[in-house]
């Protein structure tokens, strides 16, 4: 593949950037959308956005990757609202993006939450760039000391996601 690159939000999640195109958007749904419209309005020939991070798992083991391909916003909802389904792949995995750190089941179903992926994918629906979407599942929605086994275990994703994407490259 020619023009493509990783956004990830932060380092210690794919600190490959001496091996890969790797951008560093930070973290949450508006540093993903200025970091991706940013770099796309200065590469307009980019061919492939991929989002590699980690997230909370609701029916995923953990400790391994997955790839999404349908997306939704968690948070957005008000009187009327029909939910979108930003649809990549209808074969592949449900990744819910929110806003927080989630440690309760959503209202929604879907196989993993995260905070950046639905905005990466709604840019790249809108200016027709392919997006592929791969999570480490490094903790589990309403485990205990959910918070603590995240901070334990977000950088250790960082070997499987790179393998994930040496196999499409």
């Amino acid at each position: 593949m020619k023009n493509f690159v990783i956004f990830a939000a932060i380092k210690e999640e794919f600190p490959f950037d001496k091996d890969f195109p790797v951008i560093y958007s930070g973290v949450g749904k508006i540093n993903a959308s200025i970091s991706l419209s940013n770099y796309l309005n200065s590469n307009p020939d980019t061919d492939l956005i991929i989002n590699v991070g980690s997230a909370g798992g609701l029916d995923c083991k953990p400790d391994s990757v997955i790839e999404c391909g349908i997306f939704l916003d968690g948070q957005l909802n008000y009187p009327g609202y029909i939910q979108e389904h930003i649809v990549f792949g209808i074969n592949k995995k449900t990744c819910i993006t929110f806003d927080n750190f989630i440690t309760e089941n959503p209202n929604v179903y879907g196989n993993c939450v995260d905070m950046e992926a639905v905005a990466f994918a709604k840019i790249c629906m809108q200016k027709q760039v392919k997006f592929l979407c791969f999570k480490y599942i490094s903790d589990i929605i309403g485990e205990e000391k959910q918070e603590n086994k995240w901070l334990k275990n977000y950088k250790e994703g960082k070997h499987l996601l790179k393998e994930a994407i040496e196999n499409i490259i």
